[in-house]
């Protein structure tokens, strides 16, 4: 039925307490897909046993009956935006049935991409700008810190002075602790490169700053900023260079012995003969995104105004205790995410937490009205931050216990862990209680609603390239919040189930636990295995599921796309011809080592 709609991505069905559930995850247009499925009287077949459904029913009494009970996703998240089901399927037809079959390229010939070849570091650009990130970001924290110090006064006890120099510390301490991950994070060589550009431009600024001190020119300040500037710059680039030099030479000596031109000279003719279609990369221009990012505009401006009104009316007192109590809001919002408290309306961690939040916001203002900075937006984007820094605190979930399956929950979670990892890829369907607080409710619809408008649909598609926060295994995933007070939760992922729970445990705890947090029985991210019990209780089998492309993972999905834009690039440097010959050894269909959950 669904090779019918070239647009599917996966789809099923789904049956838990007498309710029907059926999943799409569509490329285009929701209206013309539902139109399209309206029009299929093979949904009779299905839906026939449903309330309410009309009994031999016309092409629109079908689309009526869809939209009615269609649910928009309160959270949707999917790793390939921009792509089609069939451009995905072309891609992996061109690699595994049109290109292998003329054995220009054995296994044997290429190194496994999973293997580390000598002399190459799996390294990307982002890893070697970090370091430099990280010395700008001392010399800025310096800066800052001077600035601040300069505005201090003695005697030390009055109330402006001692805030002002709390404003040193502070930022010493949290961004030094930042900047100093920053450059632990990056590898060795990287740091040692930017370390001596370091120096280098140091000691210019240094000979530089003495002259002026001698009395030469006040200019020079300006050619020491200078200096130091294009020092770095320099040293920026000629890294990127010699590590690009790097990699091609121990390229060619990895593929030396395929006569890497020729095949892929070979390559390119036999791509441009057997292609169905010219290369056309389907992730538009960044100003066709532009809407997507409307909030992450809207909110500083909003903030900006509201902040200059009230240095020019004169109203900052009272904006200030209005932050405070948005703040304190805030605080109380994220305690109810994260499940506290379970049993009671107040509770010590609470108020503790609370309270601290309202703290950290006075000071903050109170330090914004001290330094009395010229323009609005320097206070908006610090609001701002502030507001994000708060709810990236990791707030433990409450002690709960998961008691363990029934006899019917044993069942359930035998049917369900028979139908996982017979390919790579895997389903999930559960239905968790959120319960029927209305406080609890409205709290995670806006927490979701926050993160589907500002992260997922911006920040995701368009910075991190589909991937969930770093996790590259997630194809698709919907979380709906239904009418009786339940949480439905749909996903489409890589692997095994083991490794997809563990993968969230460890990379993105804090973000789950405000998103599970408001659900009876949830035990937190602390034990990823009770979580993992907690999350089997909560399964049920799908009747059906279809996917439109079959034990291909996302890597092979990003592997593919990276290999047919290269092929269509007749002036590609060798660098890029090489990276690509080794594509082609890539994308194991199963991960090693990999464990089928009914065996631990």
């Amino acid at each position: 039925m669904f090779r019918r709609f070239p647009e599917v991505h996966f789809a099923s069905f789904i049956i838990f307490d007498n309710r029907l559930v059926f999943e799409n995850s569509v490329s285009g247009s929701r209206d013309e897909y539902l139109q399209a499925l309206a029009a299929n009287a093979g949904l009779d077949e299905i839906y026939q046993y449903c309330e309410d459904y009309p009994p031999q029913p016309k092409t629109q009494q079908r689309l009526d009956y869809l939209r009615k009970y269609y649910r928009r996703p309160n959270l949707k998240h999917v790793s390939t935006p921009y792509r089609t089901a069939t451009s995905i399927k072309e891609d992996e037809e061109m690699v595994r049935r049109q290109l292998e079959p003329l054995a220009l390229l054995r296994p044997s010939a290429l190194p496994d991409p999973r293997a580390q070849v000598p002399a190459i570091r799996d390294s990307w650009n982002w890893e070697i700008v970090k370091p430099y990130v990280s010395i700008a970001g001392f010399l800025a924290l310096l800066l800052g810190i001077a600035y601040v110090w300069a505005l201090v006064h003695r005697p030390w006890l009055r109330w402006d002075n001692a805030v002002l120099a709390a404003d040193i510390g502070l930022p010493l301490v949290l961004g030094g602790l930042f900047l100093l991950k920053m450059w632990r994070t990056t590898p060795r060589p990287f740091r040692v490169r930017a370390f001596t550009a370091m120096t280098r431009a140091v000691a210019v600024a240094v000979s530089l700053g003495l002259t002026w001190y001698a009395g030469t020119a006040h200019w020079i300040g300006a050619l020491v900023l200078l200096a130091i500037a294009a020092a770095m710059s320099l040293s920026l680039v000629s890294t990127v260079a010699g590590w690009k030099r790097e990699q091609v030479a121990a390229l060619r000596q990895a593929v030396s012995a395929v006569q890497a031109v020729d095949r892929w000279n070979d390559l390119q003719n036999e791509h441009a003969k057997r292609s169905t279609r010219p290369y056309d990369p389907e992730r538009g221009s960044w100003s066709e995104h532009l809407w997507n990012w409307r909030y992450w505009v809207l909110f500083p401006a909003l903030t900006t105004a509201l902040v200059a009104a009230s240095q020019r009316y004169q109203f900052y007192d009272r904006l200030q205790w209005g932050l405070l109590v948005a703040f304190a809001v805030e605080a109380w919002w994220l305690t109810i995410l994260v499940g506290w408290p379970p049993y009671s309306i107040w509770s010590r961690t609470r108020a503790s937490f609370i309270f601290a939040a309202i703290a950290a916001a006075w000071f903050v203002l109170e330090s914004l009205r001290i330094l009395t900075l010229q323009y609005p937006f320097i206070y908006a984007i610090l609001l701002l931050g502030a507001g994000l820094g708060l709810q990236a605190v990791t707030l433990p979930a409450p002690d709960v216990d998961v008691a363990p399956p029934n006899n019917d929950e044993q069942d359930t979670i035998h049917e369900v862990m028979k139908q996982e990892d017979h390919g790579v890829q895997n389903h999930m369907a559960l239905a968790a209680s959120v319960g029927t607080s209305f406080v609890r409710t409205i709290s995670l619809r806006i927490f979701l609603w926050t993160l589907d408008r500002i992260f997922y649909r911006a920040l995701l598609p368009d910075v991190w390239r589909g991937k969930l926060f770093g996790i590259p295994t997630v194809h698709s995933a919907q979380w709906v919040l239904l009418d009786d007070g339940r949480f439905l939760f749909l996903s489409n992922y890589d692997h095994s189930f083991t490794t997809y729970l563990n993968d969230f445990g460890t990379q993105i705890p804090a973000g789950i636990q405000k998103i599970w947090g408001t659900c009876a029985g949830n035990p937190g991210m602390q034990d990823v295995e009770r979580f993992k019990l907690f999350v089997r209780k909560a399964m049920v089998p799908h009747q059906v599921w279809y996917r439109a492309y079959e034990d291909v993972s996302l890597r092979q999905i990003w592997n593919n796309e990276q290999i047919r834009g290269n092929l269509a690039v007749d002036d590609g440097d060798e660098m890029q011809m090489l990276a690509t010959l080794r594509r082609f050894g890539g994308a194991p269909k199963l991960v090693p080592g990999i464990t089928h959950a009914a065996a631990q």
